[in-house]
Formats: structure tokens, sequence, C-alpha cells
């Protein structure tokens, strides 16, 4: 070995003789504090740990529980809207079944209508029509009635009339009297 590595070795060699003398100074003026500082982090690093894992835990487990129950909520809503779905296909159903009943009572009532309506118009054509029947016979009977009676009163005033020859001679009469050619015979 030379002069030079060996001053190179030496000279690493002293530096680190003082690196751990330095070591040493610092382990006798801080070691206890050091110790103690080293525990209190560890024991807070233990600390910290523990609580961050209850931490992790709790909320792990109200993770959870907020799940379950979103999941439950979920399923009741889905359950409620299924239920609400089928009330509504169930009164969508009763009221067509309803609005069918209806229709149909409705249309029951209009037919009996028809048929009461129809009826009654030919009872009262067969009443108008009996009527009229009865008036017309009353009519013909009346005009019958009437020319009877015409012609009775005609014949009785045929029989009453003066006949031309009698009328002719009576106003002769007549007419002679007034110019006093005729004398009437007193009684």
């Amino acid at each position: 070995m030379s002069e030079k590595d060996e001053h190179a070795m030496s000279g690493t060699h002293g530096v680190d003789e003082s690196e751990q003398n330095v070591d040493k100074i610092r382990e006798i003026l801080f070691g206890g504090q050091m110790r103690d500082y080293q525990h209190r982090f560890d024991a807070l690093e233990s600390t910290i740990s523990t609580a961050n894992e209850h931490l992790r835990n709790d909320l792990s487990n109200r993770i959870e529980s907020l799940e379950g129950f979103v999941r439950r909520e979920m399923e009741l809503l889905g359950e409620r809207l299924m239920n609400e779905r089928r009330e509504r296909s169930e009164e969508r159903d009763t009221s067509a079944a309803e609005n069918q009943e209806i229709r149909r009572r409705l249309e029951d009532s209009l037919s009996r209508l028809d048929e009461q309506t129809a009826q009654e118009a030919r009872a009262i054509r067969g009443a108008l029509q009996a009527k009229s029947l009865e008036l017309i016979n009353v009519i013909q009977q009346s005009r019958d009635d009437f020319n009877s009676m015409l012609s009775r009163q005609a014949n009785q005033l045929e029989e009453r009339k003066v006949g031309r020859e009698d009328l002719a001679a009576l106003l002769s009469e007549v007419a002679m009297r007034l110019n006093r050619e005729l004398d009437i015979p007193s009684d």
C-alpha cells in the first residue's frame, strides 16, 4: 500500500471515528430525551394507527349501514311503485268495467226508451186514428142529419108554398080589389 492509500484510509477512518465520537456525545447529551421522544412518537403513532383503524372500521360500518338502509328504502320504493302501478291498473280495469257497465245500462235504457216512445207513438197514432174515424162518423152523421132536416124542411116548404097559378090568382084578385073592380061580399 502506498502512502496515499494509507492516508486516504486513515482519513476515512478518521472521519468515521469523528462521526462516532459525535454520535457518542449526542447520545450522552440527548440520548434519554431522544429515546423518550422515540417512545412517545411510537406510542402516538400506535394510538393514531389504532384510532385510524377504528375510524376506518366505524366509517366502513356506517357506510355498510347506509348502503343497507338505501337498499331497503329503494326496495320499499320499488314495492310501493309496483303496488301503485298494480292499484292504478286495477282501478283502470275497474273503471273500464264500470264504464262498460254504465254504457250497457245507458244503451239498455235508451233501447227501452225507444221502444216505449215507439209504443206510445203507436198508441197515440191509434188513438188519433180512432178519434178521427169517430169524428168522421160524427161529421157524416151530422151531415146526414142536416141533409135529412134540410130535405124535410124543403118538403115542408114545398108543401106550404103557393103554386104559381094560385099566386097569380091571388095577386090578380088583390089587383082587382085595389082597383075596386071586384066587390068583396059582406057578410
